[in-house]
């Protein structure tokens, strides 16, 4: 099955061709994640490049001030700013992709996060996920 999904004003879209691997979902609690997603954590699932295929006005953003000291490459739309992709050089032949771009289609049905990365920045009022891994991370 192919997952579909765009940005908020629909001029990047997404495929993901989940019959080459499982899509998972994490939880990213880094500063800068929480940043680009104005929330208490990012929804990504980290994925093969060779599974995703993205289209669109894609603008770039070197993210230098990560955590592990290695830039990192943000994506967002050109557009209207949604946050799309990462690539770490933590992850090579990776891709970091922001589950929001399926929020449209696919609302309500994603998977439960399998693990959470960079637990030492929630918050003490953010519950556990029961059956989730925690871990450091570093992206």
């Amino acid at each position: 099955m192919t997952l579909h999904g765009r940005c908020l004003c629909g001029k990047v879209k997404v495929e993901v061709d989940d019959s080459k691997e499982p899509v998972t979902t994490a939880l990213c609690h880094c500063t800068n994640c929480l940043s680009t997603s104005s929330g208490v954590a990012s929804v990504v699932s980290i994925l093969s490049e060779d599974s995703v295929k993205l289209s669109g006005t894609i603008k770039q953003y070197e993210d230098k001030t990560t955590s592990s000291g290695k830039a990192l490459t943000r994506s967002f739309c050109s557009e209207c700013g949604s946050p799309v992709s990462s690539v770490s050089p933590n992850f090579p032949g990776k891709v970091v992709l922001k589950y929001g771009l399926f929020g449209q289609d696919h609302a309500g049905k994603y998977p439960k996060p399998g693990v959470e990365i960079y637990c030492k920045n929630k918050n003490p009022w953010e519950p556990s996920i029961e059956g989730v891994k925690s871990l450091e991370g570093s992206f």
